[in-house]
């Protein structure tokens, strides 16, 4: 079993976010525009949850790009 993410765990620059961000969350951390992150989350290339119609993705996966690890799961 994973250990829960703590903001212990956490880079300083995520800290701030929920443990479950938005689109527009993703593209300021990454720098991108939100239609960027969309498209990255309709290819499957960023894992996220589609809530409704809005997505969101885990502050984990985020922080597991910035620190330049895969984050889509292999079949």
């Amino acid at each position: 079993m994973t250990q829960p993410n703590t903001d212990l765990d956490t880079i300083p620059e995520l800290r701030a976010y929920p443990l479950m961000m938005t689109t527009a969350d993703v593209a300021e951390v990454l720098n991108l525009r939100p239609v960027a992150v969309m498209r990255l989350l309709n290819r499957k290339a960023l894992p996220g949850t589609k809530i409704g119609s809005q997505w969101r993705i885990r502050r984990s996966d985020v922080q597991r790009i910035i620190l330049g690890e895969s984050v889509v799961e292999e079949e």
